[in-house]
């Protein structure tokens, strides 16, 4: 007996597998895109590189605060500061010489003021002998022997500051420097103006050499220092 398919049912098994096999592509589908749809990103993300958001951990190391009224030094031998007030004034050295800066020239006698008095001048005592001084005051009084103790001791001067100059004793001044007034018998005043000047005083703050009867000639021609009583003294250029 053969027996004849019943075509209603393999259609209904063909359209029953259909039904299952497009339910089943449905929930593949379905799944597929409810997959697709979770891996998308919910946001838009950056290709930059995130700023690191987390605290530093290097060490700082704070300086003191400098304040209006003083200064901050490190000390070369430790870490420490040391604070020192702005408003401290240095030291002032102690002053040894409790003389008045004011008062000049007070290391020896003066007899004259003159235009030109020299600071650097120190006038030289010279010991001299008895008879040095002899020839001196002979000179002296020879010279200038009429113009009292100022006069007098202008002209000691003269020669005490040509023989600590050049080198010359008592007996070699005259000659040497061309004295050629002579008196053999000095007065006391010419004896006492040699001694006082010889002993390390000076008539005028400055060195005198030669001396002249006029402010012309050769003598006109140097340093001039004073004119006393119609006599002119003179430093050497």
């Amino acid at each position: 007996m053969i027996t004849m398919p019943n075509h209603d049912l393999v259609n209904h098994n063909s359209m029953k597998q259909d039904s299952v096999k497009s339910t089943i592509d449905e929930a593949t589908k379905s799944e597929a895109t409810s997959t697709a749809i979770t891996t998308q990103p919910t946001s838009k993300v950056s290709n930059k590189t995130p700023q690191n958001t987390q605290p530093t951990t290097e060490k700082v190391i704070e300086k003191p605060t400098e304040s209006s009224n003083s200064i901050v030094e490190t000390s070369e031998d430790n870490d420490n500061y040391v604070e020192k007030s702005e408003n401290e004034q240095p030291e002032e050295p102690e002053n040894d010489n409790d003389s008045d800066s004011n008062e000049e020239d007070t290391y020896y006698d003066t007899l004259l003021d003159i235009d030109n008095p020299d600071s650097d001048y120190s006038p030289k005592a010279i010991d001299i002998s008895d008879g040095e001084r002899e020839e001196i005051a002979r000179i002296v009084m020879g010279e200038f022997g009429g113009g009292g103790f100022t006069g007098c001791a202008l002209l000691a001067q003269c020669i005490r500051d040509a023989m600590a100059q050049y080198g010359y004793n008592g007996y070699e001044i005259r000659s040497a420097m061309q004295y050629y007034g002579y008196n053999s018998n000095p007065s006391s005043t010419a004896y006492e103006a040699v001694d006082w000047i010889f002993v390390g005083n000076a008539a005028v703050q400055h060195r005198i050499l030669v001396m002249n009867n006029s402010s012309g000639g050769w003598h006109g021609t140097q340093n001039f220092v004073v004119h006393y009583q119609g006599v002119w003294f003179y430093d050497l250029w």
